[in-house]
């Protein structure tokens, strides 16, 4: 993966991981006067889907240390993948942190689609 596309990759995942630990420390203030066990499992859902993003967030970021042919492809296609899991986000996380993760989601498809399409001859 060429420079082009590894700094708005980079810029953006860290920016993923900084709305994902915004998501998760500011949980207890958005649901604090609202007790009830749907709320419950909400933020038990909330955790799940943060962690996993999280997960997605490392696996892209070493696979792109790893600068390896194969890789970059890999990485691409986790990029899909991962912007396709945030985009879905706003059935889960509400609407403040939904709409910066589908915005993340879709730079992230664009990211993988595009690296995808440059390089297709190289890999059919």
């Amino acid at each position: 993966m060429n420079k082009k596309l590894i700094i708005p990759l980079t810029i953006t995942l860290s920016c993923s991981f900084i709305l994902q630990i915004l998501t998760l420390s500011l949980l207890k203030f958005v649901n604090i006067n609202k007790k009830n066990d749907y709320l419950v499992q909400l933020n038990l859902w909330i955790w799940i889907f943060c962690i996993l993003a999280m997960a997605f967030i490392i696996t892209i970021l070493i696979t792109i240390l790893l600068k390896k042919k194969n890789t970059f492809f890999v990485c691409s296609i986790l990029c899909i993948i991962f912007g396709i899991y945030l985009s879905l986000s706003f059935i889960v996380v509400s609407y403040y942190f939904g709409v910066p993760n589908i915005i993340i989601g879709i730079i992230l498809l664009t990211i993988g689609s595009i690296y995808i399409n440059k390089n297709k001859d190289n890999y059919y």
